[in-house]
């Protein structure tokens, strides 16, 4: 049997799949017209012969062809349900022994991972780089530490001081006493210093080179799946046939 690399029957599989699935929907709309596969030949006789034997009969007869058999139906439908198939068949029996190292760097990171385990693999990276992607970096406004905190967690290196103040009365002589008049006084109030707030702001967002390494490492590691799963894509496979064994059953 012939040999074929996985990745040129995954090239021709999906627009070979589509050909014969519309071949096999036109067949059935063909299967399913009973009138296609009727037909009749009808003649017409006088009781006596005519005196003029070259005059124009009195009567025509009428006909209609048969325009498909069920058989002819049937070989149609083998011949392009056969070559789906096999090319099924022999992509699956592929991607079976279908395995690749990923390689990062130069390491090998995972061994004998297989074809359809890569192409899982590729679509949960998807996901964790959106994910990496969208978590908030530390604000480059404040120099953070992370001396002294709990794991992941980051707090200001310098502490914001802030004054507290509170309102305290005193009284205002508007106008003295005179002889004529007592004195006019008016309480009010003025702000004094009571204490102080000091304030440490506290993050678990990453630093910066924390996500970006990261979303380096992600990439990296897409890339390598990425050969990985062409390079478990570039086996040979033998061809293999199931579909006339399923049709020399079906038809037999």
């Amino acid at each position: 049997m012939a040999a074929k690399r996985v990745s040129a029957l995954i090239a021709i599989n999906g627009s070979l799949k589509e050909e014969a699935d519309k071949a096999r929907d036109q067949i059935a709309a063909v299967a399913r017209q009973a009138d296609f596969m009727d037909g009749f030949e009808k003649t017409w006789q006088p009781l006596t012969e005519p005196d003029n034997p070259h005059a124009p009969p009195k009567r025509q007869g009428d006909s209609k062809r048969v325009r498909v058999t069920a058989e002819e139906v049937l070989s149609q439908l083998q011949r392009v349900m056969t070559a789906k198939w096999d090319t099924s068949l022999t992509l699956d029996t592929g991607n079976v022994g279908s395995v690749a190292d990923v390689r990062v760097d130069g390491e090998v990171l995972l061994r004998n991972v297989p074809v359809g385990h890569l192409l899982y693999l590729a679509r949960e990276l998807d996901k964790i780089g959106e994910i990496v992607t969208a978590i908030p970096v530390l604000a480059n406004d404040k120099e953070w530490t992370a001396d002294g905190t709990p794991a992941g967690i980051h707090r200001t290196a310098r502490p914001v001081v802030q004054y507290s103040t509170d309102k305290e009365p005193y009284v205002l002589v508007l106008s003295p006493a005179t002889a004529q008049h007592p004195q006019r006084d008016q309480v009010m109030t003025r702000d004094v210093q009571d204490g102080w707030y000091t304030t440490t702001a506290f993050s678990g967002a990453l630093t910066f080179d924390r996500k970006a390494r990261i979303i380096e490492r992600v990439a990296k590691l897409q890339a390598a799946v990425k050969e990985a799963r062409e390079e478990a894509n570039t086996r040979q496979v033998e061809e293999q046939h199931e579909g006339d064994v399923i049709f020399g059953y079906l038809l037999s």
